[in-house]
C-alpha cells in the first residue's frame, strides 16, 4: 500500500473567558512536506481553520455540551492521470479528544488543566464530492475490498474513504477529486472544564491519500 501523507487541518483561535476578549487571538498552523507522487492533495487557506468564540457563545446550561456552528474547508486531490484513491485520517492530538476511542472523533483542544475540551467531527457534506467536476458518492471500507455507501460522509481514523460514480460502490478513477470538508466541533459542558481562563483550541489532523 502506497500512501502520501499530508497535514490537512489546523483549527485554532478560541478566546473564551468571562471578560470581553474580542481582540485576543491565538493561531496554530500545521506545516508539512508534499512527497512527489502521482496525486497532489491541496487545501484552501493552507489547511488552517479559525474560530472566534467567547464564554457567551457556550451553552448557558452548564450541564450540556455546545454544538459549534460548522465550517467548510475546500480540498483538491490532483492526479497526473485518472487514478482510484482513498483517504484515511490520523488524529495528531488524541489527548485533546474527550472520546479518543471513537473512530470518527478527533481532538479539539484543552483547558488550563490540560483536559480535553471536546471533539471534532469531519465529513463530506451530503456524502458527496466531485470527480473530474461531476458529482460522486462518498463510500467507505475497512479493508479496501468491500465498499459501502458512506451515509454521513464522515472521515475516519480506521476506515478508508473513497469516491464512486453516483449509485455505485466501486471506487472510481478520476484525475481531479474536489469538494468541501465540513468541520463540526462539539465543546464539553462547562461544568466539566476549567473555565477560569481561556480555552485553547489545538486540533491537528493528517489526511493520507492511499492509492487503490
Amino acid at each position: 500500500m502506497i500512501r502520501t501523507p499530508k497535514s490537512l487541518i489546523a483549527v485554532c483561535l478560541l478566546a473564551a473567558s468571562s471578560a470581553a476578549m474580542a481582540a485576543t487571538t491565538a493561531e496554530l498552523t500545521v506545516k508539512g512536506q508534499v512527497v512527489p507522487t502521482a496525486c497532489e492533495p491541496s487545501f484552501a487557506n493552507a489547511g488552517v481553520v479559525e474560530y472566534q468564540l467567547s464564554h457567551a457563545d457556550l451553552n448557558p446550561d452548564a450541564t450540556l455540551p455546545t454544538t459549534v456552528a460548522p465550517k467548510n474547508l475546500a480540498f483538491t486531490i490532483q492526479c497526473t492521470s485518472a487514478t482510484p484513491v482513498a483517504t484515511t485520517w490520523v488524529d495528531n492530538k488524541p489527548e485533546h479528544n474527550d472520546n479518543p476511542s471513537h473512530v470518527n472523533y478527533f481532538g479539539f483542544g484543552k483547558d488550563a488543566n490540560g483536559d480535553a475540551i471536546g471533539r471534532l467531527w469531519v465529513q463530506h457534506p451530503g456524502s458527496k464530492a466531485l470527480g473530474d467536476g461531476k458529482p460522486v458518492d462518498v463510500i467507505h471500507s475497512t479493508d479496501k475490498t468491500t465498499w459501502t455507501k458512506n451515509n454521513y460522509g464522515q472521515v475516519s481514523k480506521q476506515h478508508f474513504t473513497s469516491f464512486a460514480a453516483e449509485g455505485e460502490t466501486t471506487p472510481g478513477a478520476y484525475s481531479v477529486y474536489s469538494g468541501n470538508l465540513q468541520l463540526k466541533p462539539t465543546i464539553r459542558a462547562t461544568e466539566q472544564m476549567d473555565m477560569s481562563s481561556a480555552l485553547e483550541i489545538d486540533s491537528s489532523l493528517t489526511m493520507e491519500v492511499v492509492y487503490l
